[in-house]
């Protein structure tokens, strides 16, 4: 057989080359590629592949993973159009699965390499441009290019699943470990929920400690119904593989008796997010104004030495967007007497100023479902305690999530914001009874798709 080796054929005239005579068969070496000539089909590399190989456009290979599981790399640089073919040629795909490595490529769409694990499965796939990079056309033999990953963790005194998520639940400090992420790191990204620990009420003529910092984020296909403060449009928190903190703040502490001032509450963290701590509610005789903080501590009854009301507590301190806190209500000041204190301020809502004899209500805590679909509500104010010297009023209620009720003298103390809420705790009046109550803790939840 004579054998022709040139560069290149151009016609000798006109601008068509013709190879062979009718009927003849032009027949391409074994793992040859054919290019430019509309060829959309696959000429076949009929000696198996059995180690790491690149792949060339418009080839079929027969891969032989009996002895280990290997990659085959695509090319780097294809053409829109461009096909390849995989087939197991052993009956071992299922053992040891081809990798099918995407070479900066994207694959159905992804960043991430694809594999073929079924047994005799065969596959071919055809490069669609940047977008989508490359698809399968035609899969045999059960075959698919298995590609999706999740992201995958451990840690929190609680674990439990919703569906396709996962959620970790921090009730004390500890570690959260990420040890794999999915296919492309835009969509690394988990939901949170982040409260610190409520501030705690004063013992005397009180106001209600503020609720702890509350922040939430939602990753934008996580299904379920998060509260308002998770922000529009909703963004989770991109994650990578490491070891996190959690930090889950404490409760402040509560002021003790005949008078003294509450402590403010610790803050939680969470990577970057930072919830901040609840303010103390305000006391008279120690003459200190409501805290600041996620939420801030109401101002207590009593009137400082010019005659003015104590300030109140500032809610979003430090700011952030959207807020993670309220201001505290307003004590409720006039001649003669004491009256009674405002509450602390909530996740939603400021604390209720104090009207007369009336004590303020904590405000209203956040409603987020990231707890396997169930509402929860956190965060709320604690109620300022009863702090006139006649009537029957009572104490102000504490906020809707957590927070505790105010007192009233021996008979009714006050309550500590609830575990784990974030609560503000309620204050008291300084006559008997045991003082004021302190802050919930905090807590974190982190949440994601698994599978």
């Amino acid at each position: 057989m004579s054998e022709l080796k040139v560069n290149k054929v151009t016609p000798r005239s006109g601008t068509t080359v013709t190879l062979g005579e009718a009927g003849d068969t032009i027949a391409l070496g074994a793992c040859a590629s054919a290019t430019g000539f509309g060829i959309t089909g696959i000429t076949w590399c009929t000696t198996a592949k059995t180690g790491a190989f690149c792949a060339a456009g418009g080839s079929g290979y027969l891969v032989n993973t009996t002895s280990t599981a290997f990659t085959a790399t695509l090319p780097a640089s294809p053409t829109v159009g461009t096909q390849i073919s995989f087939v197991d040629f052993a009956g071992t795909f299922d053992c040891n699965a081809l990798t099918i490595g995407r070479n900066s490529k994207k694959i159905k769409g992804g960043c991430c390499d694809a594999t073929v694990n079924s047994e005799r499965g065969a596959v071919t796939i055809i490069y669609t441009g940047t977008t989508q990079g490359w698809i399968t056309t035609s899969q045999a033999g059960a075959a698919s290019m298995s590609q999706e990953t999740f992201i995958t963790a451990t840690g929190g005194d609680t674990t439990t699943t919703c569906g396709d998520y996962k959620i970790h639940k921090f009730l004390s400090t500890g570690p959260l470990n990420v040890t794999g992420l999915t296919c492309c790191s835009s969509n690394d990204k988990v939901s949170y929920l982040v409260v610190a620990g409520g501030g705690g009420g004063p013992g005397g003529f009180s106001a209600g400690g503020g609720a702890g910092g509350y922040r939430e984020g939602k990753w934008a296909t996580d299904p379920y119904t998060a509260s308002p403060l998770a922000g529009t449009p909703c963004s989770g928190l991109t994650v990578s593989v490491q070891d996190y903190t959690i930090t889950v703040g404490g409760g402040g502490s509560g002021g003790g008796m005949p008078q003294g001032v509450g402590g403010d509450g610790t803050a939680s963290v969470f990577s970057t997010i930072t919830s901040a701590e609840g303010g103390h509610g305000g006391e008279d005789t120690c003459a200190v104004g409501g805290g600041d903080g996620g939420s801030g501590g109401g101002s207590s009854g009593g009137t400082n030495p010019t005659g003015s009301r104590y300030p109140i507590g500032s809610g979003n301190v430090p700011c952030v967007s959207p807020p993670q806190g309220n201001d505290g209500g307003a004590g409720r000041c006039g001649p003669g007497t004491p009256y009674s204190g405002g509450g602390g301020g909530g996740a939603t809502a400021v604390g209720v100023n104090a009207c007369g004899l009336v004590a303020g209500s904590g405000g209203a805590g956040a409603t987020t479902h990231i707890l396997a679909g169930t509402a929860a509500i956190y965060a709320g104010g604690g109620g300022a305690g009863w702090t006139s010297y006649s009537g029957t009023c009572s104490g102000g209620a504490g906020g809707p999530g957590g927070g505790g009720r105010g007192g009233q003298g021996p008979g009714t103390p006050a309550v500590a914001g609830c575990a784990n809420t974030g609560g503000g705790g309620g204050g008291t009046y300084n006559t008997g009874g045991t003082g004021g109550a302190a802050g919930g803790t905090g807590i974190v939840i982190v949440r994601y798709k698994y599978k």
